[in-house]
């Protein structure tokens, strides 16, 4: 047997452990321990797929791969395997809902061995829930969150009248993903998503389910908020 640390509550930095198979663990004040076994021969790892369903899916179907499907089912290939994923796994491509599906899943099914890392493009949709809430509405449009590292993002108030657009959720949420989250197409590629997983065209999916889909993966239940419950900021 052979155990590691790991911090508990999901926030912290944990350790694989040589071994790997079935766990039990038990928590010691602000730690844990995992107990494990057998021993990890392969461990799997890839980062950034950033929505990009297609990319995934060629990962899982490699021989470099520690994974594969069974029934459609996200599985690892053996006991003696772990797999990492290294964050980032929203914004640039229309799998983004899926894809946190199928990796919280993996991740509950092989809490030992699979672990799941946040990054930045995960951890910033947070944001949404306090930017687009009715209080923010409230507020006018020049006191928004500007992207102060970027010189050539425009704040919202010049984004809005140069377009010609309304002060609305819907149309903040766009400035924010194009000019404060650097995922200039994620509007689109969510209503791209929506159109799929519904068998509808992409022009059936208006703007106001756009919006929700976002609002909703924020909340608890939703995509990001369960994928970050399930992730941690690191691991060794």
């Amino acid at each position: 047997w052979s155990f590691s640390l790991f911090a508990a509550g999901g926030l912290g930095w944990y350790a694989i452990s040589p071994y790997a198979d079935s766990c039990a663990s038990c928590a010691f004040g602000s730690v844990g321990v995992v107990f494990a076994r057998p021993r990890i021969q392969d461990i799997g790892y890839i980062t950034d797929i950033e929505g990009d369903l297609e990319t995934f899916n060629r990962y899982v179907d490699s021989d470099a791969s520690v994974l594969r499907r069974e029934n459609g089912v996200l599985k690892l290939k053996d006991p003696a395997s772990a797999f990492v994923f290294g964050g980032d796994l929203f914004d640039r491509g229309s799998g983004d809902l899926r894809l946190a599906e199928e990796l919280i899943q993996l991740k509950r099914t092989y809490p030992c061995r699979v672990f799941l890392i946040m990054g930045n493009r995960d951890i910033n949709k947070m944001r949404l829930a306090a930017e687009l809430s009715d209080s923010a509405m409230r507020q006018s449009s020049d006191e928004a969150f500007q992207a102060w590292w970027d010189p050539k993002a425009p704040a919202l108030t010049k984004y809005l009248s140069s377009k010609g657009l309304s002060d609305s959720k819907v149309n903040r949420l766009k400035w924010i993903l194009r000019h404060t989250m650097g995922a200039p197409a994620a509007f689109e590629h969510r209503r791209q998503e929506l159109a799929e997983m519904s068998a509808k065209r992409s022009a059936e999916v208006n703007d106001n389910e756009v919006l929700q889909s976002f609002l909703e993966s924020v909340k608890s239940g939703g995509a990001v908020a369960r994928y970050l419950q399930h992730a941690q900021i690191g691991v060794i």
